[in-house]
């Protein structure tokens, strides 16, 4: 028996987002399970469930950001909120005209930087970045792959060329780690 609407108070913001992706994975699976197309619809729904109960943020849940953002650290200028929703529409849009043209493995790589690049919310792009990524490789029957702590340096160096339109570092970088969890997984198996 499921329980549902259960509020647990007192959570810190790093358990309440582990919560929230939980959510997200679930929902997740709903669209897997029934193979829907990635569309903006989708990307909304799932940001709202990612950001449910943070604290600060309630006001941006499932929407564009309607305001500037910045990175720490680095000095790439990400657009202007007025820009962001045609910039979503047109990346869903690419995505479909690139399905079947393109090894779903780049597919994946191209997208999550595109969707970095544009950096579509105020908080939690990285984590939607990511869940999308591998939604579009589960599409095409690639296991879900996750990006190691110990290798955050090295994606985020991936993510930076990204955004100057060199997208070959984290295609060669997600293909390594596609290969590396499903061997360890394969090894388990047999």
């Amino acid at each position: 028996m499921e329980k549902k609407n259960i509020i647990v108070t007192g959570l810190n913001r790093e358990e309440q987002e582990a919560l929230n992706l939980k959510a997200c994975l679930d929902r997740y699976d709903k669209y897997m399970k029934f193979n829907e197309k990635l569309s903006e619809k989708m990307i909304l729904q799932l940001h709202y469930i990612l950001l449910e109960k943070i604290s600060g943020y309630e006001q941006y849940q499932g929407i564009y950001r309607p305001v500037k953002v910045y990175i720490v650290g680095s000095n790439h200028e990400f657009p202007l909120p007025h820009e962001v929703p045609n910039l979503m529409k047109n990346l869903v849009q690419w995505l479909e005209e690139k399905q079947g043209l393109v090894h779903p493995a780049e597919l994946a790589a191209k997208f999550h930087t595109k969707f970095t690049g544009i950096h579509p919310f105020a908080d939690g792009n990285g984590r939607m970045a990511r869940l999308l990524m591998n939604y579009i490789l589960q599409q095409k029957e690639f296991p879900f792959t996750n990006i190691p702590l110990k290798r955050r340096q090295t994606y985020m160096k991936t993510q930076a060329a990204g955004n100057i339109d060199n997208h070959k570092p984290f295609t060669k970088f997600l293909a390594e780690e596609i290969i590396k969890q499903h061997s360890k997984k394969i090894g388990r198996h047999k």
